[in-house]
């Protein structure tokens, strides 16, 4: 065993920088997985939205009272009418939802011909999709007490309407708040831990490498009375050896660390799907491990790679904030898989076959980066044999 033993001499040398990341990367962990956690609970409110409200049919009682209706859902902001005024005013965000009524709206309406709003809103905005229902929900409910009541006045309907629309439910958030944070924390930790696993694994693996693979080592090697199969079995063994105790520690910080220290089975997915990127982040190391050509270098590689990975990835920057672009580019990572499952994860609330099936997929997408990685290192590595020799 004088190659693993070799192997624990020279990892000595690297845990204090790999102490260090922990360090930081703890820190950093408490800072963001417990911001707002206390959000999780409570009572659902709405929200009014910024509307700039335009009546061309003046005199119209039913508009007035559609109008009086909104009031419940928009904040109505007087712009005027210039419609250039009012696309500005869309376009700088405030409104976010501009209605134009046309003039002879009600007539049209009480004869039964078919009758528009003039919509426009921010777009792919939420707040516009809800205005949409309340316009649609009011038009809807008073053409039917229209259609089943023909001689009822315009006074009648309308009332009959807002009685209708007045009933309400009262929504109460009933996801426990402990489970919720601990839902937040286990996200948060997971994803950061791609970060960690490369920074970690490069600086402390790829430096091992580097003093393994140096030219005077490797022919020392290959006149030594063990094979090379010896010695890389050896490698392989003291590196896996590392990596699984490494893994083990940090997943029990994570553990630790959560407001809910109760096992579940996003726990359990979260965690297997850390020990399917362990391999590919292995592979990364090793690829640094043989072309670096000094530990400075092996230092700053582990620095580039590991936050360039991160953040391409949503590792730090949630995946919904990056655009399309960067998102195209960061499916050719294993690390936009590693914290695209664990998002998936912390989304279903009950797993089923399913879904547990889709997420095994999105790690066999993974499984695919670390061979293919490995097979890069293994030809680099037969390349630089053959230059040695």
């Amino acid at each position: 065993m004088q190659v693993f033993n070799g192997y624990i001499k020279v990892l000595k040398r690297s845990i204090p920088t790999l102490l260090i990341y922990v360090a930081v990367f703890s820190v950093i962990l408490i800072i963001f997985s417990n911001s707002g956690g206390s959000k999780a609970g409570g009572t659902f409110e709405a929200t009014k939205v910024p509307t700039a409200f335009v009546n061309n049919d003046k005199d119209s009682a039913l508009i007035a009272d559609f109008k009086e209706y909104l009031g419940d859902y928009c904040e109505f902001i007087d712009i005027g009418t210039d419609q250039e005024e009012l696309q500005d005013a869309l376009f700088i965000r405030k409104v976010e939802y501009i209605i134009n009524i046309d003039e002879g709206f009600e007539q049209r309406f009480l004869d039964g011909k078919v009758v528009a709003i003039d919509k426009r809103s921010v777009p792919d905005s939420q707040n516009s999709y809800y205005v949409d229902n309340a316009v649609n929900t009011y038009f809807n409910t008073l053409k039917t007490y229209a259609d089943t009541m023909p001689d009822a006045s315009l006074g009648e309907l309308c009332s009959l309407t807002r009685d209708t629309l007045k009933e309400s439910a009262t929504v109460n958030l009933v996801q426990d708040k402990v489970v919720a944070s601990a839902t937040k924390h286990y996200n948060t930790f997971f994803n950061f831990l791609s970060y960690l696993f490369v920074a970690g694994f490069i600086s402390c693996i790829g430096s091992i490498m580097l003093v393994f693979n140096d030219v005077n080592i490797r022919r020392r090697n290959t006149v030594a009375p063990i094979s090379n199969k010896v010695v890389n079995l050896q490698m392989m063994i003291a590196n896996f050896i590392f990596v699984c105790i490494f893994f083990i520690i940090m997943i029990s910080i994570g553990i630790m660390l959560s407001p809910s220290k109760v096992a579940s089975v996003g726990l359990g997915l979260n965690i297997l799907n850390s020990f399917v990127f362990l391999f590919s982040a292995l592979a990364i190391s090793y690829i640094v491990g043989l072309t670096a050509k000094s530990e400075n270098v092996v230092g700053a590689i582990a620095t580039i790679v590991s936050l360039g990975l991160a953040f391409l990835s949503g590792a730090f920057v949630p995946q919904f904030l990056l655009s399309d672009t960067v998102l195209k580019v960061a499916r050719f990572t294993p690390n936009f898989w590693f914290v695209y499952t664990n998002d998936k994860i912390a989304e279903i609330t009950t797993f089923t076959k399913e879904n547990v099936s889709e997420l095994l997929g999105y790690m066999g997408i993974q499984i695919v980066f670390a061979v293919a990685l490995f097979c890069i290192a293994i030809v680099i590595s037969k390349m630089k044999s053959q230059r040695t020799e």
